[in-house]
């Protein structure tokens, strides 16, 4: 037992010694090559002014040299594993906050359906889908605005029903009309949002309103 003990214990140190050797003549042949390349940029420097600068070249050589290894030497022993700066991006995740208020859990599923379900028209779908959230917040922040109450209700009923329907008929349209279908869909969630951006707009107007009404009756009474 002693003897094959001892002989577990050679075999052991030998494969660490093999893979320190290992270790380290790949760093000297890293080294080896840095300083290689330092040289012969140095040289080529040397070369060039040599044209200018009679019998400078010794000089320049040699103090090129010195000072590209230290480059040189940073890039050979640079972090070159793509997969760990992926990696390390995944970590942190961007936490993306839904549009719409929390509680618009079938509508949010309804807007995200219709996106992959027209993908080529994302970009028209967000924007459809921002002012319609946009009325819905607004609405969640005024309560007793009827305008803004009723266009909630609009969006909240008729955006899940009209990609339902839509994704229908995406479904029976032939591969000839397959795109014409997906861009019904965004025609017809663009005319949703065209209702939330008017609705929304009368809001504007009719807070600058009341804002300057309130103004003209502080500057009246100002003058008192």
């Amino acid at each position: 037992m002693a003897a094959i003990f001892g002989f577990l214990v050679v075999v052991v140190l030998a494969v660490i010694s093999i893979v320190v050797i290992v270790a380290i003549a790949l760093v000297l042949v890293r080294i080896a090559v840095a300083l290689l390349l330092a040289m012969a940029a140095g040289a080529l420097f040397a070369a060039i002014s040599s044209i200018w600068i009679e019998d400078a070249w010794p000089v320049v050589f040699v103090g090129s040299s010195i000072l590209l290894s230290f480059p040189t030497l940073a890039w050979m022993f640079r972090d070159s594993n793509p997969q760990a700066d992926h990696a390390g991006s995944k970590a942190t995740p961007q936490v993306v906050r839904p549009l719409e208020p929390s509680g618009d859990v079938k509508l949010t599923a309804a807007w995200e359906r219709a996106s992959e379900l027209a993908p080529e028209f994302r970009s028209r779908l967000m924007a459809a889908r921002e002012t319609c959230a946009q009325l819905l917040n607004r609405c969640e922040a005024t309560s007793l605005d009827m305008d803004l109450i009723e266009g909630a209700q609009m969006i909240r009923s008729h955006v899940p029903e009209v990609v339902t329907q839509n994704e229908e008929a995406i479904a029976d349209a032939p591969s000839a009309d397959q795109k014409a279908a997906r861009l019904a869909l965004v025609e017809d969630l663009e005319t949703i949002a065209l209702m939330a951006r008017t609705r929304l707009t009368r809001r504007q107007e009719a807070n600058r309103d009341g804002l300057s009404t309130l103004r003209a009756h502080l500057s009246a009474r100002s003058k008192e």
